[in-house]
């Protein structure tokens, strides 16, 4: 947000839950929540968040939008802190991390398609997650034209998902 403020940047996309009152969030799609796990652990197509917390977990950071909402969900079924082996800002180290200590973590769907199917990829239940996946700009300042027709095209491709 802080780059969009500063107009260092026209649109950012991510999840905004607290946008500031300067910037206009426009909603593209819900992203759920999913856990990749080791193959050699064995587990079923479906983990609960009970469950989850049972198993060496790699973690993104936990001040990051997808960060947050595994520290609360965690909170919520089980009353439980995320006790992660590491943590690491990139979706990609996270995932290796997750392979090379024979663990799981919890990723957004679309990170999901970043591993090599090497990790098996399971639905996260009780309670299915998911977070919003949002455009946002500056709301008293034009778009330039390219700006725009980016906007366009990630409505068009993802505004069906919404």
């Amino acid at each position: 947000q802080s780059l969009l403020v500063s107009r260092d940047i026209e649109l950012a996309i991510g999840t905004f839950a607290n946008a500031a009152p300067e910037i206009t969030v426009e909603k593209l799609f819900d992203d759920a929540l999913v856990v990749l796990a080791h193959r050699s652990l064995g587990l079923s197509d479906q983990i609960s968040w009970a469950e989850l917390a049972t198993y060496r977990m790699v973690s993104i950071v936990s001040n990051s939008s997808v960060g947050q909402i595994v520290e609360k969900t965690l909170w919520s079924v089980n009353r439980t802190r995320m006790n992660a082996l590491v943590q690491s800002h990139h979706w990609l180290t996270v995932i290796a991390l997750t392979k090379a200590l024979n663990g799981v973590c919890v990723v957004p769907d679309y990170a999901a398609s970043l591993q090599d199917n090497t990790l098996q990829k399971i639905e996260l239940v009780d309670p299915t997650v998911r977070r919003p996946i949002d455009v946002a700009a500056l709301s008293n300042k034009s778009l330039s034209a390219a700006a725009q027709e980016f906007k366009s095209l990630l409505r068009e491709q993802f505004g069906k998902m919404a």
